[in-house]
């Protein structure tokens, strides 16, 4: 399967050389994904043996294999009317194709270096020389993402990212809500996880950036799912569950925010530090017995800027924090910014209240192909210290975790920087065995070196 979808990334590549000095980076990811929705709807069509679903028709002409051997002069024709049906009759695709995509530009070989990469793809991921869709489109995302880069802060949450907050998190049903949802990783992993469970659950997803929406629209169609617009949801709007992956780096507004704003429950946001208005955002659509885990930038845990200060110190005096959680450097693409969750509960456990638990996962981690990645065994390693202090267990762990009581935070100035309450773990001494071993070798060293000294002397002393 592995190989299969291997195989298309090294399509896509090859088309890339061919197209990146005639097409720009939003046009090329219009063409990819154009077709690949296209070849979604095929095999749809294909499974229920027939051309017709609800009002979309596709006449023998324009379907697939049809396309495939249509001669050189007709394809781009072809391909624009079939996306072009797409785009007018289907109410689960028509927003996710662009029809004048495979006009302008590209080449006849070039669409059919897509037409015959696609063709791999499947209903049925088991077959023999394929792989399924959502598998391979959840590939060509992470390897085709939106136009992203360090300054705008706009990244894709990692697969770990995502799995570690949806254990946090463990939403149940209901409402669950992302407003910076990307392409949709933490909103498809929260049904993924209530549907395992047997709950029922609406999703709802604001993203700023057109080309990751159609990816998180494209990601739920291909699961059956349907994701609402937060554009949709109005100033009342609130969930079950809240979840985010905020841009880094947000350093100022397009406009003035009002003061009087009641999202701004705990201050006016800085506007040097977007975080906190994502985080209060956010905290805003929590409906009163709702939970909330939001990753952000480490730097403010421990700001000293007044307003900062007031925000964190609001927050925890409403005591709806449950834990603060480092991360180490390196988790995300393109950035190797450390970051920590925020877990936050409006209906804390009684054996919670007035207590944080903070983890420092810094140090956790392995490199590899420069990116950091989480063993197994350290992801369960932080999910079972939450686990243990919502149970009431205070089990704090030398260099790790520690659940710290709200005073003890206040007098550190509202700080949240786990390292700073966590005790160091002590330096590992060498074992006294192996010093005796090595103080063993050490003798018989400097025992050989003297006596080799004392020939040398006694050599020189008969020469002179």
């Amino acid at each position: 399967m592995l190989m299969k979808i291997r195989y298309i990334i090294v399509m896509l590549r090859q088309l890339e050389n061919r197209l990146d000095k005639r097409l720009g980076d939003e046009e090329k990811r219009n063409l990819i994904l154009s077709l690949l929705v296209l070849r979604q709807v095929n095999i749809v069509l294909e499974q229920e043996n027939h051309y017709q679903e609800d009002d979309l028709y596709i006449p023998s002409e324009l379907r697939w294999e049809f396309l495939k051997n249509m001669p050189d002069t007709e394809l781009k024709r072809g391909l624009y009317r079939a996306l072009q049906l797409v785009q007018d009759n289907s109410e689960i695709y028509g927003n996710l194709v662009f029809p004048e995509s495979v006009q302008g530009n590209v080449e006849e070989p070039e669409l059919r270096l897509l037409l015959d990469g696609f063709s791999m793809i499947t209903g049925n991921g088991e077959a023999q020389g394929t792989c399924g869709m959502a598998e391979v489109f959840e590939y060509i995302c992470s390897y085709l993402p939106p136009e992203r880069s360090e300054t705008t802060g706009a990244f894709y949450t990692p697969l770990q990212v995502s799995e570690l907050m949806i254990q946090f998190l463990q939403p149940t049903g209901g409402r669950v809500y992302d407003p910076c949802c990307g392409s949709g990783a933490l909103l498809l992993k929260s049904a993924e996880y209530i549907s395992k469970h047997d709950g029922s659950f609406q999703l709802y997803g604001h993203e700023a950036d057109s080309a990751a929406w159609r990816i998180t629209c494209m990601k739920a169609a291909l699961r059956g799912i349907t994701v609402h617009s937060g554009e949709d949801i109005g100033d009342t709007f609130k969930a079950d569950f809240v979840l985010g992956n905020p841009p880094f780096g947000t350093h100022s507004w397009e406009q003035q925010l009002d003061p009087y704003d009641p999202k701004w429950k705990y201050g006016m946001p800085p506007l040097k530090r977007g975080e906190f208005a994502w985080l209060q955002l956010m905290l805003y659509h929590l409906r009163e017995s709702g939970k909330m885990a939001i990753v952000l930038s480490n730097g403010v845990l421990d700001s000293s800027n007044n307003a900062e200060r007031r925000i964190r110190a609001g927050i925890i005096k409403d005591d709806i924090l449950e834990a603060i959680v480092t991360l180490p450097a390196g988790l995300f693409y393109c950035t190797k910014i450390s970051v920590s969750y925020w877990i936050i509960n409006k209906s804390k456990n009684l054996d919670c209240r007035n207590k944080i638990l903070l983890i420092d996962a810094r140090n956790l981690g392995v490199t590899v192909d420069k990116t950091t990645i989480l063993p197994e065994t350290e992801m369960q390693r932080i999910c079972q210290a939450y686990e243990f202090y919502q149970q009431g267990r205070s089990e704090d762990q030398q260099g790790f975790s520690r659940i710290v009581k709200a005073d003890e935070i206040e007098t550190e100035d509202y700080s949240l920087a786990p390292e700073q309450y966590i005790v160091s773990a002590p330096s590992k001494l060498p074992d006294i065995e192996n010093l005796e071993a090595q103080e063993e070798r050490l003798e018989a060293k400097l025992k050989q070196l003297m006596d080799e000294n004392r020939e040398n002397f006694l050599h020189i002393l008969k020469r002179l």
